[in-house]
């Protein structure tokens, strides 16, 4: 059995001073994806030697100061003997790939595609890059479970946001953007959240800061966990830790074969 946990933290040194210490404490997850981690390895070396006294610790900073980036965390007393962590998308540093013997992970934080709408392109276009990368693993690893997990930046269904009528030409649930989670879905792979709760409401992972939308659960779920068809089997539980804060997102959990 292992564990997964992935957030998008909004900042890595601003959550390490809130809450990120805590949450590995309480759930210490074999594995953590983060993503907009807005850090480069220099801004964050005291962090560092924290996190790495439990954890293997592998960053994917962006280019530009104090934007997106990603992270995995390996957990040292659970890593398996060998294992492997490659940056994908390093620009912007907003994909990676985990992979050992048993299982590949796929870390990615997918662009907002921005009130004008000019990222919604680079967005779908990152999406695909990201399938495609997923079910090229798969078909050279059929044995190996598959997960992609991330901040796809997008509700996929009406039932994934809580104002859906209002938000028709808001990206993130934009037609064009909902179409590329329709076509990961079409590409045999599982929404995991969905799978094992298809039809809860208000179920989200992203608040505004703003009108005290998380105090009232005004929010959209942004970030996912997907297997591939033939891994739905070795899905064990999925859940939102919507407890935890220190982000305007909530770490999404997973316990897996």
């Amino acid at each position: 059995m292992r564990t997964l946990s992935t957030w998008n933290v909004n900042g890595l040194r601003a959550v390490f001073k809130k809450n990120l210490q805590h949450y590995l404490r309480d759930s210490s997850p074999d594995l953590l994806c983060l993503q907009e981690i807005k850090a480069m390895p220099e801004d964050v070396q005291e962090e560092l030697s924290i996190l790495e006294t439990t954890y293997h610790v592998y960053l994917n900073s962006a280019t530009i100061k104090g934007y997106s980036g990603t992270a995995i965390l390996v957990k040292k007393s659970t890593a398996p003997n060998s294992f492997r962590v490659q940056n994908v998308e390093t620009m912007e540093g907003r994909l990676m790939v985990y992979e050992d013997d048993h299982c590949i992970v796929i870390n990615g934080y997918y662009p907002n595609g921005r009130r004008d709408h000019s990222r919604v392109g680079d967005k779908i276009e990152m999406t695909f890059r990201a399938l495609d990368l997923a079910l090229n693993y798969k078909l050279n690893h059929p044995d190996k479970t598959l997960i992609m997990t991330g901040d796809f930046n997008t509700a996929h269904r009406e039932i994934d946001l809580k104002n859906p009528s209002t938000n028709k030409f808001t990206t993130g649930f934009l037609n064009i953007e909902r179409a590329a989670i329709d076509l990961v879905l079409e590409s045999r792979m599982v929404d995991v959240f969905r799978y094992f709760n298809p039809n809860q409401v208000d179920a989200y992972t992203w608040w505004s800061y703003r009108n005290f939308s998380r105090e009232k659960n005004i929010g959209w779920r942004l970030d996912y966990n997907f297997c591939h068809e033939s891994d739905i089997k070795k899905m064990i539980r999925m859940e939102h830790h919507t407890q935890v804060t220190g982000s305007d997102h909530c770490p999404l959990w997973l316990q897996f074969i």
